[in-house]
């Protein structure tokens, strides 16, 4: 964190300290109060400092603790999409719905060539293509095992979401435990 914003010989400097972005004096002056401040709010060793305002400071009211992948989506350059007052990125959005992000992305850039505004229809409407997919798990020998109706369901249960994907798309020819496929 200090280095990033203080040591212009760092790699991350152009991307931190160049840009303006500090640390408190209180963080920056001592260890202790930062490492405090860490305990008391849910530091983990599996967990990344992260600002909430990805354009403010490192201090006590824009840093939390969090996993990897939240860490990511609080990204500058993530695309956001606002439905029914919800704001989330658009991988969120293709989580939720079980929706395809290569596809999502791809319809999100063609559709910004032609107009200002990208909204949350214009991109997973079903007059786009868009449906949700069920999808179903499967024995080598065929039997169904389980009926899903989210992709994120089948992830949050352990499952490598890439490979699931790539398997119901039929771009894995040999599964090695199940056979994944799209019920609709």
């Amino acid at each position: 964190m200090r280095r990033r914003c203080f040591c212009k010989s760092d790699t991350c400097y152009n991307k931190y300290g160049a840009k303006g972005i500090t640390v408190c004096n209180e963080w920056n002056e001592s260890f202790e109060p930062f490492y405090n401040w860490s305990i008391q709010n849910g530091y983990t060793d599996e967990l990344t400092l992260d600002r909430i305002d990805p354009y403010g400071n490192y201090e006590p009211t824009n840093c939390r603790w969090v996993s990897m992948i939240q860490q990511q989506r609080n990204r500058g350059n993530n695309i956001r999409i606002e439905h029914n007052g919800e704001i989330h990125t658009i991988s969120e959005w293709c989580e939720l719905m079980n929706f395809s992000y290569a596809c999502a992305k791809s319809r999100y850039f063609r559709l910004l060539k032609t107009q200002d505004v990208v909204t949350f229809d214009d991109v997973f409407s079903k007059r786009n293509g868009y449906r949700s997919k069920r999808i179903g798990q499967y024995s080598l020998d065929g039997k169904l095992i389980k009926e899903w109706n989210k992709l994120a369901d089948i992830e949050a249960a352990g499952f490598n979401r890439v490979c699931v994907e790539r398997n119901c798309s039929g771009k894995i020819k040999k599964p090695r435990k199940y056979i994944w496929k799209y019920m609709d």
